[in-house]
C-alpha cells in the first residue's frame, strides 16, 4: 500500500456521488479529507491556505469548469497540486492547463493512489 508524506488534505472535487462517496472513503483512510459535489461550491467554501494539498478533480462540470476553478484556486493554494480525471485520454491535455498530473477514467484505485504518491513528491523537501 502506497502512505503519503502527510499532505495538508486532499480536495475532492467529483460530481458523481457515487465515485465522490467511494473516493471520499478510500481517501480518509490516508489523509484528511474535503469533499465538494460541483466547482461553484468548492471555489466559495474553501478557504485560502499555505499548506500542501492536492485538488483531485474531475474534467467535466457545469457552471466554472475544472480548468477555470484551477486557475482559481492557484492564487489561494500557493502550494497545492492539481490532478485532473476525465474520460479524456490525451495526457497532454493536463500539461496545457496547467495540472500536475492527469488520470484518465475508468481508473483503479492503486492507479489513484500511485498518481497522488507522484504528485506528493514534487515538494521540496
Amino acid at each position: 500500500m502506497i502512505t503519503l508524506d502527510a499532505p495538508a488534505q486532499i480536495v475532492l472535487v467529483e460530481d458523481d456521488p457515487t465515485v465522490n462517496n467511494l473516493l471520499q472513503g478510500f481517501l480518509r483512510r490516508r489523509a484528511k479529507v474535503t469533499s465538494f459535489h460541483d466547482t461553484e461550491t468548492a471555489f466559495h467554501t474553501l478557504s485560502s491556505s499555505h499548506e500542501r494539498t492536492i485538488f483531485i478533480i474531475d474534467y467535466s462540470f457545469r457552471g466554472i469548469s475544472a480548468l477555470a476553478l484551477r486557475k482559481k484556486l492557484e492564487p489561494l493554494f500557493p502550494r497545492a497540486k492539481y490532478l485532473l480525471t476525465c474520460g479524456i485520454t490525451t495526457v497532454k491535455l493536463a500539461e496545457v492547463v496547467g495540472f500536475d498530473a492527469i488520470l484518465a477514467k475508468p481508473y483503479r484505485l492503486p492507479d489513484l493512489m500511485q498518481k497522488i504518491h507522484e504528485i506528493d513528491r514534487l515538494w521540496p523537501d
